[in-house]
């Protein structure tokens, strides 16, 4: 299915290769409504096998113990240097069958690098990306949007008594028309079977303002979720995105190819730089770029989105030890914003 074709005969508009819709305006676009984004640079690959439990707890940082049919994870996929290849969420739509989001940039690499391993366990790693589209909900209403979508999800129900704190978000559901996952407080992905897409995006119209991509990024820019494309793959390990704060690393399971490299990281305290988010004026950054302090090395920006007409935000890779330097990024200054979580967190 040609996403492009699909909302731009739906009133979006094709700007550089990126949807933008009407709606997509810094004074209509509060918090307080809600807004339906097409996850236009994101997809899917498909994991099938007759043990997925041990073939993907062999290969991802996160415990597959913990992902099930209606509870998902943010996870990762390292060298055996620990350095990324990808990370992703992780959904289970069945028995021995999962689903990843992640970066459509970064498909190619995990998909290749995850296929060396799936003949042992009689997998394959399939790229679907064309069989749904990605949708992400957010804002005063994303509750009921998304329980009208999905009849007997109740993914906004309190978590069961006892619970761990993850319960609170990572709720799950999959049927016939898709996946959605509970990212955060009134905070949705929706991942929509291409056969039910034209009834769904009617139905969402109905109740949230349709806005591109760049909306999306930016809602994960300020929630501290950053993610590997094409230009990172392989620079950063686990910790220099935060992971371990977000649950996506697991200390407790087994090995896992690059858990040496990870797990000393993080119990002999080694971790030398972590991610920022960060804010600028000038150019927009990309991927990769470096930040400099004066002319030594201080980090990479790890993804970037405008943010007022002359402002964007981004977050970024930075040595722990310049944090209170002068940062610049292509000859122009950044300041370093507050994370929306503490580093410290066991």
């Amino acid at each position: 299915m040609n996403t492009s074709e699909f909302f731009t005969a739906r009133g979006a508009n094709l700007v550089n290769g990126e949807l933008q819709f009407a709606a997509e305006t810094q004074e209509r676009l509060s918090s307080d409504y809600t807004t339906v984004s097409v996850l236009q640079h994101h997809g899917l690959i498909s994991i099938r096998s007759t043990d997925s439990l041990t073939f993907l707890q062999g290969q991802f940082t996160c415990d597959l113990q913990e992902v099930s049919q209606t509870q998902w994870r943010y996870g990762a996929h390292c060298t055996h240097k620990g350095r990324m290849i990808a990370n992703f969420l992780l959904a289970q739509t069945g028995d021995n069958a999962h689903l990843l989001r992640l970066p459509a940039s970064t498909i190619p690499a995990l998909q290749a690098s995850l296929s060396k391993f799936a003949p042992f366990y009689k997998g394959s790693v399939e790229d679907v990306s064309t069989n749904y589209q990605l949708l992400g909900i957010a804002g005063a209403n994303a509750d009921k949007v998304v329980e009208e979508l999905f009849p007997g999800a109740n993914l906004s129900r309190t978590p069961d008594a006892g619970s761990d704190s993850d319960s609170n978000h990572n709720f799950a559901f999959s049927n016939e028309s898709g996946t959605v996952l509970r990212l955060a407080e009134k905070r949705y992905e929706c991942w929509v079977a291409t056969n039910v897409l034209e009834q769904t995006w009617t139905q969402l119209l109905e109740h949230a303002a349709a806005t591109g991509p760049a909306w999306w990024d930016l809602l994960n820019i300020e929630a501290g979720l950053g993610e590997v494309q094409a230009q990172t793959v392989e620079e950063w390990t686990p910790h220099m995105l935060n992971l371990q704060i977000i649950n996506a690393i697991s200390f407790r399971k087994g090995c896992y190819t690059g858990q040496e490299i990870v797990a000393r990281t993080h119990y002999k305290g080694q971790q030398k730089r972590a991610m920022y988010p960060v804010s600028g004026t000038g150019d927009l950054p990309q991927p990769g770029d470096a930040v400099l302090c004066e002319t030594r090395n201080g980090g990479e920006i790890v993804m970037a989105r405008q943010s007022s007409c002359e402002g964007w935000k981004a977050l970024a890779v930075l040595s722990n030890k310049y944090l209170d330097e002068t940062l610049t990024v292509n000859g122009q200054a950044l300041q370093v914003l507050p994370l929306p979580y503490p580093l410290d967190q066991d």
